[in-house]
């Protein structure tokens, strides 16, 4: 269970942020120490809650750093954006518009050095820098979200300024999700999306007629529109539960899936966004949803497979080694949704035992594109490879394939979200557990609960059996690592259930992050059922 603390004001900056208990050892203190982060030292609360953006000095050495980080988004950040197609947003927006505007709005120029800081952050190799630029992306994704709101308090910014400001925290929260910083502030409710929905809602009355992209940096607020529609759909996943006035702006946002004719995708990262939709359209499915719902669904994946596949005759005979790669891996998890929109229907363990052939596609395409080295594209936009292999270990009825599955999770370590491919690993080691020692019995997971302080990871499930159906729950420890080599967040939390009905699959990883294998030699067992 989760230990309550009195709310403490005089705690160090860093785990303020982090939103833990600080022991205020000084100068540094003992939760920085431990986990390797930069103590940001003690700064007392005054009276005055905000500070006007306008009234904070920035030295020349703020300015300098603001102007290097500036270049690294338009060259760096700005290109991985502009590759996330779901967001409808080009190149041109994010390496113009978005440094323009934030010359003379602290709340955007704050946002988007978080974005730049976030990113130098993930893709450094030197451990002093990450530690360096993770510090300061955490202080500039403070002072944007205080201007941010602020603003709004006084009237001051702009739909179109809070549109573009709430997209880029949104996409830091993304960007960090699994990370110790993000966890309260997503869990909290995925703010700046509702935030930034309402404006969309109030845009969408007043302005209904969608905007192209201007040549100048006046933005029409409609063109914001469907990057928020995308992340509302995202949200619905990570988010189990919601007040009702945030269940009914979903619902106003929620996407369906856009019409497809079968031919060629004009590129990989247009591919990748709609096999993430579709995806997402299964996370979304109720108990109660068959028939029309799941044809539907079975005639637009058999769109999207002639699709992919006329897409890769043509890769192969242009021969383009990278889109070849990035269309395998497309077609790896279009096999996944056939058999997780097969388990949904048939509601039944059992279903699986017919999908043998497709699990050994899995993994036979996964285990070649591994010793490749091309099973996630680099600097790009992608869905994960954690979900297919987890997929084919805990669904799979062979017991040859779901090992190669549990091996290759362990041959390429790596972040996914809310878990590692490591924790992963070791949750479908405890799902193949409890059916090898039961009596036949098959296992379908309704939750996963993480406490990290502790190194435990509980499991809640059903058991189907012949005749019946009983719930139980199954608590496992694994070998910890400290939380900056795994980035493990600081206190409890559980798998949205919604990213576990689809075995991970979620939102896009905006980058790849490698780590160090934290796989534990022997698994303890605590077995309760009920």
């Amino acid at each position: 269970m989760k230990k309550v603390y009195p709310k403490v004001r005089t705690g160090c900056d860093t785990c303020k942020v982090r939103k833990i208990k600080c022991d205020e050892t000084k100068p540094e203190c003992r939760n920085c120490t431990k986990s390797r982060r930069e103590c940001l030292g003690y700064h007392p609360p005054t009276a005055k809650i905000f500070e006007p953006s306008g009234s904070i000095a920035r030295s020349d050495s703020d300015m300098a750093h603001e102007a290097r980080a500036t270049e690294y988004f338009k060259k760096e950040t700005a290109v991985r954006l502009a590759s996330y197609r779901p967001l409808h947003l080009s190149l041109d927006f994010w390496q113009k518009v978005v440094p323009a505007l934030a010359v003379d709005n602290g709340p955007i120029r704050h946002a988007m050095l978080t974005l730049s800081a976030t990113q130098e952050e993930y893709e450094s190799d030197v451990s002093g820098l990450m530690l360096n630029e993770w510090s300061k992306s955490l202080r500039q994704h403070t002072r944007a979200v205080r201007e941010l709101w602020s603003g709004i308090a006084a009237a001051s910014i702009s739909n179109e300024a809070t549109l573009i400001c709430c997209l880029l925290l949104t996409l830091y929260d993304i960007w960090h999700f699994g990370l110790p910083s993000s966890f309260t502030h997503i869990f909290g409710g995925f703010q700046h999306v509702f935030g930034g929905l309402k404006v969309c809602k109030f845009i969408k009355k007043t302005s209904p007629s969608k905007s192209p992209l201007p040549e100048t940096t006046d933005i029409n607020g409609t063109m914001m529109i469907p990057a928020f529609e995308h992340l509302a759909d995202c949200a619905f996943v990570l988010l189990d539960e919601v007040d009702e006035d945030q269940s009914m702006i979903l619902q106003e946002f929620a996407l369906n899936l856009e019409p497809l004719i079968a031919g060629q995708f004009s590129h990989a990262d247009e591919a990748v966004g709609l096999m993430d939709r579709v995806l997402r359209q299964i996370a979304k499915l109720k108990p109660g949803d068959a028939g029309t719902v799941i044809d539907n669904l079975q005639d637009y994946l058999s769109t999207v497979l002639s699709t992919l596949e006329q897409s890769l005759l043509a890769a192969e005979a242009r021969n383009d080694p990278v889109a070849e790669a990035e269309l395998r891996v497309l077609l790896v998890h279009h096999r996944a949704a056939v058999i997780l929109l097969a388990g949904h229907e048939a509601d039944s363990e059992v279903v699986y035992n017919n999908y043998s052939a497709d699990f050994d596609f899995l993994i036979n395409e996964i285990e070649d594109l591994l010793k490749t080295g091309s099973a996630i594209p680099e600097k790009r936009v992608c869905i994960g490879m954690v979900p297919p292999l987890f997929l084919a270990a805990t669904k799979c009825r062979d017991n040859s394939i779901r090992r190669r599955a549990l091996a290759a999770l362990h041959q390429s370590p790596h972040h996914e979200h809310l878990w590692t491919s490591c924790t992963a690993r070791q949750i479908a080691q405890q799902v193949i557990w409890l059916e090898e020692t039961g009596d036949g019995a098959r296992i379908r997971l309704q939750g996963v609960g993480f406490d990290p302080s502790q190194s435990q990871i509980e499991l809640q499930y059903d058991v189907q059996g012949v005749r019946s159906t009983r719930s139980a729950t199954s608590t496992f420890f694994w070998e910890r690592m400290s939380d900056a080599e795994t980035s493990a967040p600081p206190e409890s939390f559980s798998m949205p259930q919604r990213m576990l009905q689809v075995c991970g699959y979620s939102a896009p990883i905006l980058t790849f992050q490698e780590i160090t294998c934290h796989c534990s030699p022997a698994t303890q067992f605590d077995f309760t059922a009920s």
